[in-house]
């Protein structure tokens, strides 16, 4: 059977809610529960903030990672994509713990940039984790409402835009491998 683009965009929007239920219910492999396993993500997400990329917000949550930045010009998200899951599976030690692929997005306008952001900052709230520590703002904007209008959410390349002018962003999830339930 084959689908005209509408369709498989409607498909691709059901997969995607159904899968976020499945993470925010706290299926697959969580061991970013545990704290050690947490900070080492963590910190590899923010350890190159301002250098390689500008981090606007983060998310560890048990079974999944949501970032939200802009690529400094040059950075190639590939890259940056292999260096944090590299670095945290070497760092936890559990081998495999990544999967391949992860979803990413342009973030269109400012509407979607607060909205894409909000989204982050919440996801633990909205997946019933109270208190949960490994949320955060990059280093230029914390302590600051003020964001600029270049951002990514997790990756790729964007053109730069003007202060005012709604930038046009990628956005990223990164999911460590899954075994759904049947």
């Amino acid at each position: 059977m084959t689908m005209n683009p509408s369709e498989r965009a409607e498909v691709d929007r059901l997969f995607s809610l159904k899968l976020d239920s499945y993470l925010d219910e706290g299926h697959g492999s969580c061991i970013f529960r545990d704290e050690a396993n947490a900070a080492i993500v963590a910190g590899a997400l923010q350890y190159f903030d301002r250098v390689r990329y500008e981090l606007h917000a983060w998310c560890v949550m048990p079974n999944h990672v949501h970032a939200m930045f802009y690529l400094q010009r040059g950075a190639e998200l590939e890259r940056i994509l292999h260096s944090w899951k590299s670095f945290t599976a070497h760092e936890i030690g559990r081998g495999v713990i990544w999967q391949r692929e992860y979803f990413d997005r342009i973030v269109r306008d400012a509407h979607d940039f607060w909205s894409t952001r909000n989204y982050v900052l919440n996801n633990p709230f909205k997946a019933g984790l109270r208190n949960w520590k490994w949320v955060g703002l990059g280093l230029r904007h914390r302590g600051s409402s003020v964001v600029t209008s270049t951002s990514l959410h997790f990756a790729g390349s964007a053109a730069r835009t003007q202060p005012g002018q709604p930038a046009r962003t990628p956005a990223l999830r990164s999911r460590p491998a899954l075994n759904f339930p049947p």
